[in-house]
């Protein structure tokens, strides 16, 4: 059921678990904890603009047509984001992980997932725009990228029998940092057979 905060809700490092939507109102929201969207509720769901900073953050909504949550400011995940079901649209904002990113879920928006963590790893998610940030090392599984991929001073990696996908469209950005495999391909487009090695 729907929530409407009307005051100032200090969560600190407290893990906040929301089955519903929420609203601010005339109130606010801060935490620095753990944040979760679960439950069947069809949303969609909006996190509150005043929630910059959690120390992890999951995305499992179970609803028949999984919910869609979207950030309303910059956000900075300093350890796991796990994409289970549903969607996470950024609203246009950066999504700063500090650690890996599970699931198999889906990310959109007009803004970016940039991943800062070294030795961090990306499950089947699909992906619309992101960037490998400066000292991240990132290896991944069969995760679809669709938008921009910037590499702004990070190392990327397909890992050992993983296929992973640029969609047609796809705008890759080198400034710095290395593309490789490590026994992984990468496929270019849609078409099955534009599968390439990275020398």
């Amino acid at each position: 059921f729907p929530v409407t905060i009307a005051v100032h809700l200090a969560m600190g490092t407290n893990a906040l678990t929301l089955n519903g939507p929420a609203s601010t109102g005339s109130g606010s929201l801060t935490m620095t904890g753990a944040l979760s969207y679960g439950g069947t509720d069809a949303g969609p769901f909006t996190i509150p603009a005043s929630i910059t900073a959690v120390s992890s953050s999951t995305l499992n909504n179970t609803n028949a047509v999984p919910a869609t949550v979207t950030m309303g400011s910059n956000i900075v995940c300093s350890g796991a984001l796990t994409l289970t079901s549903g969607t996470l649209n950024d609203g246009g904002f950066i999504l700063s992980v500090g650690g890996s990113i599970a699931g198999t879920g889906t990310h959109t928006g007009t803004g970016k997932i940039k991943m800062t963590g070294s030795s961090k790893t990306i499950s089947a998610v699909t992906i619309k725009n992101f960037e490998v940030g400066t000292g991240a090392s990132v290896s991944t599984a069969a995760a679809t990228f669709t938008g921009n991929f910037d590499m702004n001073g990070g190392n990327f990696t397909a890992g050992t029998g993983n296929l992973v996908t640029f969609n047609n469209g796809v705008t890759i950005t080198r400034t710095s940092g290395n593309l490789s495999q490590s026994g992984g391909q990468y496929k270019f487009g849609n078409n099955a057979n534009d599968v390439i090695n990275v020398i």
